[in-house]
């Protein structure tokens, strides 16, 4: 919160299939209710959010899918149903790691 008051822009490098949290069952859900990929319902929380998102993809289709997510929005109950699958884990390594 200490950076929101700074008005410091937050962004994310992408969100990577491999860590599982497109596979969540509320993922899930929210992907067929939207008619959406996974991986497009975690980028729209990421966004709703107000965190920038860099996604990576060498696939054009993907790239496609990527861009195809500012035709819809979350409601505040699946952005909450979203927040609650807080694990507290980190998917990457800490940047001090990568020393």
């Amino acid at each position: 919160e200490r950076i929101r008051e700074k008005d410091v822009p937050i962004a994310s490098s992408g969100i990577n299939a491999e860590y599982g949290c497109v596979e969540d069952p509320v993922i899930q859900y929210l992907a067929r209710k939207y008619r959406k990929a996974p991986s497009q319902i975690v980028l729209k929380w990421v966004i709703q959010h107000g965190v920038g998102v860099l996604p990576k993809s060498k696939s054009p289709p993907h790239i496609r899918e990527n861009a195809d997510i500012f035709q819809f929005s979350l409601t505040v109950e699946d952005m909450e149903s979203i927040d609650d699958l807080n694990r507290n884990t980190h998917f990457t390594p800490h940047p001090r790691q990568l020393e």
